[in-house]
């Protein structure tokens, strides 16, 4: 849409990071700094801090919400863990995501979560506490947000990182809210997958990090799971349910949770979640052959 040579473009989103706030301040042109290069992007930064700065301080919860997304906008991926020209941009927005965790409105915290997540490095231990903080506020679209930051932030982690996160999912698993439970559980699917995952390309590679977690260091975290990931079987929610079985596959089969297995494949009214649930209980009950 956008020619990331555009001098027009670049100097009209400079003329709007230097405009004084407004009351009806709209962010979405902002999305336009990614693609624009970075040279520009760097010129950019003191007037978009400068301006952000302003506009974190206003009484508007929505202006407030859109400067932490601005932040985010114009700083490095947080997938990114060299230092480079962007860092500043990317501490900037750091310390107002930060901050922002404690504001009164639940936008502007669900928002801060998201921008934390994004602009973090890859499994910074204090930013993914930093969000669990927030993994029991009282608005759920806030836990929901802090649910996806928490899983997001431990890919890359160490061991201890990973399993910190785990726990903290397992324990999301039981929230008040069936889509907080639902994030929790695909959260929890979606980093033991990267885990096994990163597992297995250094094992191809022939790459020995004894800091980064292997799926069998996780034991302690998985099995701490296997009891809400049963209760959530019998969640009045379908999406919760269908959730817990997709999850199922990567948890350690004991006595108990083949029982809750077979109960819910004999009670499931949900025709593919009963024929799903048959089949895993199939996989989990049949006799392995010794190797």
């Amino acid at each position: 849409m956008f020619n990331t040579g555009d001098g027009m473009l670049e100097e009209r989103l400079l003329e709007f990071l230097c405009a004084p706030p407004a009351y009806d301040w709209e962010p979405t042109q902002l999305l336009a700094l990614r693609l624009c290069n970075q040279a520009w992007r760097d010129k950019a930064g003191p007037a978009l801090f400068t301006g952000c700065s302003h506009r974190l301080a206003s009484e508007d919860a929505q202006v407030r919400a859109a400067a932490v997304s601005a932040l985010a906008a114009a700083s490095n991926c947080g997938r990114i863990d060299q230092d480079g020209p962007g860092d500043g941009a990317r501490a900037a927005a750091i310390d107002a995501a930060v901050k922002s965790l404690q504001d009164a409105s639940v936008d502007v915290r669900r928002v801060a979560l998201r921008t934390l997540a994004h602009v973090a490095p890859c499994g910074d231990r204090t930013a993914l506490e930093q969000a669990a903080a927030l993994l029991t506020d009282r608005a759920w679209p806030v836990r929901c947000a802090a649910v996806d930051a928490v899983a997001w932030l431990a890919q890359g982690g160490d061991k201890e990182t990973t399993s910190r996160a785990l726990e903290l999912l397992s324990d999301r698993l039981q929230d008040a809210d069936w889509t907080v439970r639902r994030a929790a559980a695909r959260g929890f699917g979606n980093l033991l997958q990267f885990v096994t995952a990163l597992s297995e390309e250094l094992k191809r590679d022939g790459v020995v990090d004894s800091q980064l977690p292997h799926p069998e260091d996780l034991q302690d975290a998985l099995e701490h799971a296997v009891f809400p990931v049963s209760q959530l079987l019998q969640d009045p929610s379908v999406h919760a349910r269908q959730a817990a079985l997709d999850l199922l596959h990567w948890l350690p089969a004991n006595e108990g949770l083949i029982q809750t297995l077979r109960h819910h494949s004999q009670t499931e009214l949900v025709p593919h979640l009963r024929c799903e649930a048959e089949k895993l209980l199939g996989q989990l009950t049949e006799p392995r052959n010794p190797e």
